[in-house]
């Protein structure tokens, strides 16, 4: 049998969700230096080294001591003829029982050594994702494990060489909601501040499916919201994506996210995505180019700014961005701004009654906001 051949059945041996709670459990719990050290150091063809049973009953027992239990123990003990839960404080460790605890650390890492290397792992199980003849729960369930392994710059920068940059984007088209946004999530995780995995996304044909996701209102909610957030990441950060976002009428799009017919969640994060938009140099223009879709778009923002209903995030997400939109300048969202200034000294108002630091800022940023308006000599077109 080849080792890659080994490396599969391996893999296919242990349990999805031990795999996926090992990796996450030393990566939360372990000196990630020393992990991608071992990493590293092991083989690619999953070959193992020592130890008795197969790998999975290796990782199953390893991470079964690791883990230990933590906490507070809980008794039932007998009060008066009724029985009553007692909270016993857990004890501290000796040291004995520490050395103890690390020897199991060790071999948990030593089971992660003897598999599949990181890469690998990564690699077979964006196979299985992108696979229409496996069951949904192992795509899911893959995507999920993914959404971990994907996250070290390292592996995340390998993405189009391991073919795992292809998987998720062809399952970010599924058209089952759970495998879709389960792909959505691992791209967001290799995503997150990499310019190089958002260049990967645009290259692999990402941008264009995932703003045809968000365009559509028939998207699946979870889907749609997801993919609005990998969006949201390779347009802040990488040019050539935001400029076919706006050449494919990315305004309108925009604009569609924070009308009232959007999921409140949705919006939310479509507010913050123009907010910070409108930072970025030229992106006004391309905002604004349309002043109907323009002026829609930031009354859009007043209205939920302005909603009692609000909370205090959603309020300071809207003025933020009707700042950002109001120092650029531009003569439409200015006329809406102006025509709202007695709506933000209402905003104040309402928030200055917090007690909390954050109503504070959120009344800080209205007064800011109110000062800045002005009587707009177009108010009565509006």
């Amino acid at each position: 049998m080849d080792s890659a051949a080994t490396a599969r059945e391996r893999l296919s041996d242990v349990d999805e969700a031990t795999l996926s709670e090992l990796f996450r459990w030393s990566i939360e719990n372990s000196d990630l230096e020393r992990l991608g050290e071992m990493a590293r150091e092991a083989s690619g063809d999953g070959e193992g080294r020592g130890g008795k049973g197969t790998f999975a009953e290796r990782a199953e027992a390893a991470l079964a001591r690791a883990r230990g239990r933590g906490g507070e123990k809980t008794e039932a003990i007998d009060d008066g003829g009724r029985k009553i839960e007692k909270v016993f404080p857990k004890k501290p460790m000796t040291k004995e029982e520490i050395d103890k605890k690390r020897a199991d650390v060790r071999e948990a890492l030593d089971v992660i050594k003897s598999g599949p290397s990181t890469h690998a792992y990564a690699r077979e199980c964006g196979a299985v994702a992108a696979a229409k003849n496996e069951t949904k729960e192992r795509r899911v369930a893959a995507l999920s494990i993914l959404y971990d392994l994907v996250a070290p710059i390292d592996v995340a920068n390998d993405l189009d060489k391991l073919g795992v940059a292809e998987a998720l984007v062809s399952a970010l088209g599924d058209p089952d909601e759970d495998v879709a946004s389960g792909a959505a999530s691992a791209l967001a995780s290799a995503a997150s501040n990499n310019v190089m995995v958002q260049g990967i996304i645009y290259d692999r044909g990402g941008v264009d499916l995932l703003l045809k996701l968000v365009s559509s209102k028939s998207t699946p909610g979870k889907t749609r919201h997801k993919s609005l957030w990998v969006l949201g990441m390779c347009l802040r950060t990488h040019e050539p994506s935001r400029e076919k976002f706006f050449a494919s009428g990315g305004a309108r799009v925009l604009a569609d996210v924070l009308s009232d017919d959007t999921p409140a969640k949705m919006r939310t994060r479509g507010m913050a995505l123009l907010g910070d938009l409108l930072h970025i140099d030229g992106v006004a223009e391309e905002v604004f180019r349309d002043e109907t879709v323009g002026k829609r778009l930031i009354a859009d923002v007043v209205e939920r700014a302005a909603d009692a209903r609000a909370s205090a995030d959603v309020v300071e997400k809207s003025l933020i961005c009707l700042i950002a939109a109001r120092d650029r300048g531009f003569g439409v969202a200015v006329d809406v701004i102006n025509s709202s200034s007695a709506r933000f000294t209402s905003i104040a108002e309402r928030f200055a009654s917090e007690e909390d630091e954050y109503g504070s800022e959120v009344a800080r940023l209205a007064r800011t906001l109110a000062r800045r308006a002005r009587p707009s000599r177009r108010a009565d077109e509006l």
